[in-house]
């Protein structure tokens, strides 16, 4: 099984007066995909006897939920730009799984060393570098467990814009 991350960056733009109940929308769209805001930034412009509004919105989001909640943020104006990625870091879990053998086995020819040693000094030698070792395994053993929780989200970076009167 491929493992994904996506990470899009999308610029919507809502007529002008329209830019409070767009932002209204897009809090209700990550509400109730369950999805985080980690970054907001409104920015109120005054030009004349007009004012406009720019918003910039950091969205992590289930993944499983990620198309979804891309297509509902296309709804929100119109679109001006898009850009998404896909990183696959299926080779990451693979070489982590790797790795962790490797130090199992490294593990058990330490303890083999142990059970075979006569001299005393090197008991306790071996003794330090298998604690240090499960330390090493048990670590591993953890980074893998927790891989799919840092894979569960992908981001989403929203720019909503309102636009300028012409006047």
């Amino acid at each position: 099984e491929r493992k994904l991350t996506k990470t899009a960056s999308m610029t919507n733009e809502v007529r002008q007066g329209a830019f409070k109940d767009a932002e209204a929308k897009l809090k209700s769209i990550v509400s109730s995909s369950n999805s985080y805001l980690l970054n907001e930034n409104v920015n109120k412009y005054e030009t004349g006897w007009k004012t406009y509004y720019n918003g910039y919105y950091t969205i992590k989001v289930n993944t499983k939920k990620y198309n979804d909640v891309v297509l509902q943020l296309k709804s929100i104006g119109e679109v001006k730009s898009f850009n998404e990625n896909a990183e696959d870091i299926t080779g990451s879990y693979t070489n982590a799984g790797i790795e962790l053998d490797a130090e199992k086995q490294r593990l058990e020819r330490f303890r083999k060393m142990y059970d075979e040693a006569p001299i005393i000094a090197d008991k306790i030698q071996l003794n330090d570098k298998i604690f240090e070792q499960e330390r090493r395994v048990k670590y591993l053993e953890d980074s893998i467990k927790n891989m799919d929780k840092q894979v569960d989200y992908s981001a989403i970076y929203f720019t909503l814009n309102e636009k300028q009167s012409e006047y």
